[in-house]
């Protein structure tokens, strides 16, 4: 008897590390501060730190320690070799997450040192402002096709956790974006999060909270019309820098009081008539009619059906925002805004086609956060130039 327990335990043993990759031990220490950049910021002691481990991009569990007095924490006994990277993280500082970037270690490293960056809470939003929006409006017999594209900016010490009571994500209401009303098919993208989300009827409320840097909000819906003519309209919820409408097709007439006519642009083999406006306060509502849509009848499926697709894994849809290339005659040399934009449109067109690698499973996950952050991160520095 015994020696069939002892036989079914030694199976039990040899089945549970064939089906749960076990921790390897080594001797790999990462040590780190958690330090607050908010100017007399609150205390960095008892805060929990999460570390995940991987293996060949195949996460195998996570650890969680708390700092000492002075903000320090430290990991022990990690595996070194390149099959691993970790992930350091910080879930909870009041109320916001901090998330790290993933690595592993050097050859002939054993000790790695970091420094994570945290800040004060504010439930102030004015520390929000949108850098550029835009509005890509593809027409259909009878329905369009809408996506909105927002970049929203953090310049500030204070990391905006929202407003009002905890909702039930757990996190307070921080932006609400609007959506035309009797929109359907609603997708999110961007760094939209759907378990942050609370969706309403003209609108949806984000409860992720905006730590300092810059967030890209992309979501898309369908609206049915009926004749030839749809007022679209849309009200700013943040102060926006720069604002774009992009129309498609050279029939369709568009007509607004608050946008200026930009010039026609194209992208994939379809024009686009452009409306923009600059320095739009809180609260500024703007609207264009569209007239001589085609009458309604049966919908037809543009390229947005491969846009909408992408948008479901979080990737294409940032195919049809700001890459717009215009139709007008070449850009005289030597006007540096310019090739800052059209080096911004690049990065932003090597973005999408990564994250489309990664969502179809070419590129391994390790290398595909190390180069959307490296270009993330031009995209950021060219923005704020």
């Amino acid at each position: 008897m015994i020696k069939r327990i002892l036989f079914g335990a030694a199976l039990a043993v040899i089945f549970a590390s064939q089906s749960i990759p076990a921790l390897a031990a080594g001797n790999g220490v990462i040590e780190g501060n958690v330090a607050n950049k908010t100017p007399g910021g609150g205390s960095v002691a008892n805060v929990e730190v999460s570390l995940t481990t991987n293996q060949n991009d195949k996460e195998l569990g996570k650890a969680t320690t708390k700092t000492d007095a002075a903000g320090h924490f430290s990991f022990t006994g990690l595996a070194t070799d390149s099959s691993y990277s970790y992930q350091v993280d910080i879930l909870d500082y009041q109320e916001a997450e901090y998330d790290g970037t993933r690595f592993g270690f050097s050859a002939n490293e054993t000790t790695r040192n970091l420094e994570i960056s945290v800040y004060d809470a504010t439930q102030d939003d004015s520390v929000l402002n949108v850098a550029a929006a835009h509005t890509v409006i593809y027409v259909g017999k009878g329905s369009l096709d809408v996506m909105e594209y927002y970049q929203i900016s953090n310049e500030s010490n204070y990391a905006y956790v929202g407003t009002g009571e905890i909702t039930p994500t757990g996190k307070r209401k921080t932006v609400t974006y609007p959506v035309a009303a009797k929109a359907s098919g609603v997708q999110y993208g961007g760094d939209l999060m759907q378990c942050c989300i609370l969706p309403g009827q003209t609108a949806f409320t984000d409860t992720m909270p905006f730590i300092p840097g810059s967030r890209e909000v992309v979501y898309s819906y369908r609206v049915d019309y009926s004749g030839t003519d749809y007022d679209y309209s849309r009200k700013t919820n943040l102060p926006t820098q720069a604002y774009e409408l992009l129309v498609q097709g050279e029939a369709s007439q568009v007509a607004s009081d608050q946008l200026v006519p930009s010039g026609p642009v194209s992208y994939d083999g379809s024009s686009f008539q452009r409306y923009s406006a600059t320095s739009l306060a809180r609260g500024a509502e703007m609207s264009a009619l569209l007239s001589g849509l085609p009458k309604g009848g049966k919908q037809w499926t543009l390229i947005w059906a491969v846009a909408v697709a992408a948008v479901a894994v979080g990737a294409g849809v940032y195919f049809a925002r700001p890459l717009l290339r215009r139709t007008a005659a070449p850009r005289p040399a030597g006007v540096a805004a310019e090739d800052r934009a059209e080096r911004r449109r690049r990065l932003l067109v090597e973005i999408a086609r990564l994250d489309d690698d990664f969502a179809a499973g070419r590129v391994r996950e390790a290398a595909y956060h190390r180069e959307r952050q490296a270009r993330k991160a031009d995209v950021m520095r060219l923005s704020r130039r």
